[in-house]
């Protein structure tokens, strides 16, 4: 379109950042937009330069591995400082039993009555599911 020689045809014209609206077209095609390579204090040429920026720094292996382990440590310790501090403040609230709750006590306490234990209660089969006995208020 535009008289170039090298480029697909119908594809978008990418210009330098120099171009204003109304000036004539280059008579080339311009080069391909790559970062400026700049130079250090040392005279070292430092390329990529706003690419750190953009995308942060690159991590090894082994950093990678001792970033995870330091991560999974820190998670580990939360988990114990909640867990401990849950145990201490947890108090068990113990319910009313449902109806199926209650029958499934008693027919715990009668086999075992059945298997031999003439001390097995209905009262201790429900203290030990952790539900309120009968006559007891929460």
């Amino acid at each position: 379109m535009l008289g170039w020689r090298d480029g697909v045809r119908g594809s978008a014209a990418i210009v330098p950042t120099s171009f204003q609206p109304g000036d004539s077209a280059p008579q080339d095609r311009p080069p391909r937009n790559r970062a400026a390579a700049t130079v250090d204090a040392a005279g070292n040429v430092v390329a990529n330069e706003g690419v750190d920026a953009l995308f942060g720094p690159v991590l090894t292996k082994e950093q990678k591995k001792a970033a995870a382990a330091a991560k999974k440590a820190d998670r580990d310790a939360a988990k114990k400082d909640q867990g401990a501090a849950t145990d201490s403040a947890k108090e068990v609230v113990r319910v009313k039993p449902a109806k199926t709750d209650l029958k499934r006590c008693k027919k715990l306490a009668a086999d075992k009555r059945k298997a031999g234990d003439a001390d097995a209660l209905t009262d201790d089969e429900l203290d030990f599911a952790g539900f309120l006995l009968e006559g007891e208020e929460a």
